[in-house]
């Protein structure tokens, strides 16, 4: 168990091209005594496809693939996390207060954020709340029921996706329904999504290799707190 029994384990998306980037994901997790299993992060090979919308389903089947690694190891809760992550020097003082969700939101607490860039639908402390749209996927705890759904069903739509010409007719319809992996959680996990009310994990680099775009936080200028 880590992170004070919030979680199982963790699984670190990393491609393999970015050594440096898991290295210095690795001293940020030692900070907060959390050890992890490398999951090689997944690149779409198709030039068909402009290169941010490969990266999105690039990055939405490498979540797959821990998602099924957690499982395997027969973890019911897992942080994951990309390799661009930087924790706030008062992270491990949230914990107490994420477990207070956890149990007042038990078993309903499916997706976990550490904070979200959407307003919160409720505030269920001061610290925690619960949300309708989308968090940060860089680092997220998810329950066993939310894993197990995302294989059975955002895999095969994005497999679906990859190999029908019809969908690459619709390329823009379709962009935040199937590829986007936070929305297909914003999507289908309305009323189950909860974050913290403050950003305790940024991220590191305001481009995202997985995906290939811009990310929308960093901590570029953002002192530790």
């Amino acid at each position: 168990m880590i992170l004070n029994g919030l979680a199982d384990g963790c699984i670190v998306i990393n491609l393999d091209s970015r050594q440096d980037k898991l290295q210095q994901t690795k001293e940020e997790l030692e900070k907060v005594k959390v050890p992890f299993i490398r999951q090689k992060g997944i690149t779409v090979q198709d030039k068909t496809l402009p290169i941010r919308y490969a990266g999105h389903v690039g990055c939405g089947l490498s979540h797959i693939a821990a998602y099924k690694k957690a499982l395997s190891l027969g973890w019911k809760k897992l942080f994951v996390v990309e390799d661009d992550i930087v924790f706030v020097d008062s992270f491990l003082s949230w914990l107490p207060h994420i477990e207070e969700c956890f149990r007042i939101a038990k078993p309903l607490c499916d997706i976990f954020y550490f904070w979200t860039k959407d307003k919160p639908d409720n505030y269920i402390t001061e610290w925690v709340s619960k949300i309708g749209g989308t968090g940060k996927t860089h680092a997220m705890i998810l329950s066993e029921m939310s894993m197990r759904w995302m294989i059975s069903f955002y895999e095969p739509v994005v497999n679906y996706f990859l190999i029908n010409p019809d969908y690459r007719e619709n390329i823009q319809r379709y962009n935040n329904e199937i590829w986007i992996i936070d929305q297909f959680y914003k999507r289908h996990f309305v009323g189950n999504m909860w974050a913290t009310n403050k950003q305790i994990i940024y991220t590191r680099e305001n481009f995202s290799d997985i995906d290939q775009s811009v990310v929308w936080a960093t901590n570029t200028n953002t002192p530790k707190e």
